[in-house]
């Protein structure tokens, strides 16, 4: 073999493992750069710090380039199945907005629609349908331009459906490296929202608010879950849906001590000693629905999706239903004095809310290799929630027996207040 080969021979060689080194080094960066930067989230969650984390531009080179392992995600490269942890190599779906609805998760989509591609919608399919969507589908249908995105490109893959938090074992399973995002407000401005968009939708079904509550059957009886699959004529929503933070237990994020279950409906059928966890493996952003005009709600959502920029939120999005006239509507002022006996039996699980999320869900010391939940700015953040234990109509107060009632028997001596509700 002549020296001409030789050289030739060790020059392909030394190509060959230097790029060999560099897709390791890049598809390695999930390692390496994930738990660093969401360290640096969790624990300066109430402020970006200036510095520009160097390993970003790794990341920006891996998701420029994951696209070209698509069908090595899937079983047999049959795109109808995912591999079990398929993102053990790298995020495939960098977020998903699991929930709740009428929380402010059509507003998150449309600002995030800036940095991936995906229609301002619920898109509710199989996470294997959902990858494709984000690789196939979106980047053409909902590509960036000048007027829409920071970027030239969309550089993230994300999806939404509120749904989805009541039914996480399948991300967990196939997709644990996918962020997830969930928003919560108020309980009864939850419903309020919920209910006057479904009747502007169909007034000929939704009359009386009272019909979506028992005050006499325990949640939980038919699922032994919480989800919608409780509420009364298969309605998707109903008071038993409202209690956020028994949804949110069940993700596996608290050890479940005896004490903590006192917090979690312990008279219903899927709450306190019988809440059973699904212990997702997917880390959460939880913001509260009324902060999501503040900058640092979105500077530290950059921060944990490891996004080196700024996330423009310009957009408020809501879904009010359709047009009709108002004859034709049954919306509600859950303020009115009518819907007290409604109030009495939503402030119970809402007092519980208040406590649980800041005292176990978002501890005040973020537990990074374990805890997984990421809020932006804790004392603000807990100081709404904590707020949930009040009547936001000022009109029912606390019993030491832990129910609500008037705070004043003479009802005149009230006004009806409006809440803020979108």
């Amino acid at each position: 073999m002549n020296q001409r080969v030789l050289k030739f021979l060790a020059i392909f060689f030394i190509v060959v493992f230097i790029l060999i080194d560099q897709h390791r080094r890049v598809d390695l960066v999930s390692f390496t750069v994930d738990s660093s930067l969401e360290q640096r989230a969790s624990l300066n969650g109430t402020s970006r710090s200036s510095e520009r984390y160097h390993h970003l531009t790794e990341w920006d080179s891996y998701r420029q380039r994951r696209s070209q392992y698509f069908l090595s995600w899937y079983e047999n490269n049959k795109t109808d199945q995912l591999k079990p942890n398929a993102d053990a190599q790298g995020p495939i779906l960098d977020f998903v907005i699991a929930g709740f609805p009428k929380c402010g998760t059509t507003s998150m989509e449309a600002n995030l629609g800036y940095l991936a591609p995906m229609p301002i919608a619920d898109v509710c399919t199989p996470a294997p349908q959902t990858v494709y969507y984000a690789y196939q589908n979106w980047p053409t249908e909902f590509p960036a331009s000048n007027h829409n995105s920071t970027n030239a490109t969309k550089i993230l893959r994300g999806s939404k459906c509120p749904a989805f938090i009541h039914a996480m074992r399948e991300w967990s399973h196939y997709l644990p490296r996918t962020k997830i995002i969930v928003g919560i407000r108020h309980p009864l401005l939850w419903f309020q929202s919920f209910w006057n968009m479904q009747t502007t939708n169909f007034p000929s079904v939704y009359r009386d608010p009272y019909s979506l509550v028992s005050s006499n059957t325990p949640c939980g009886q038919k699922s032994g879950k919480p989800n919608f699959k409780d509420c009364p004529h298969n309605q998707l929503f109903c008071l038993c849906r409202s209690r956020f933070h028994v949804t949110l237990a069940r993700l596996g994020k608290t050890n479940l001590t005896s004490e903590e279950r006192l917090w979690l409906a312990p008279h219903d059928y899927d709450g306190g000693a019988n809440l059973q966890q699904d212990n997702l493996q997917n880390r959460i952003f939880l913001y509260e629905q009324t902060t999501l005009n503040d900058d640092e709600v979105w500077t530290t959502l950059a921060d944990y999706l490891q996004y080196d920029g700024t996330i423009p939120h310009d957009l408020v999005k809501t879904t009010r239903g359709r047009s009709q006239t108002p004859k034709l509507t049954n919306k509600i002022n859950i303020c009115d004095a009518q819907y007290d006996e409604l109030r009495k039996l939503f402030m119970p699980y809402a007092y519980e809310m208040s406590q649980w999320i800041c005292n176990y869900f978002v501890p005040s010391d973020i537990n990074v290799e374990h805890g997984h939940v990421v809020v932006a700015n804790r004392d603000k953040f807990c100081s709404i929630v904590q707020n949930y234990q009040h009547d936001p109509c000022h009109r029912l107060v606390r019993l030491e027996n832990g129910t609500y009632t008037l705070l004043h028997t003479n009802n005149s001596t009230f006004t009806t207040t409006t809440p803020t509700t979108t």
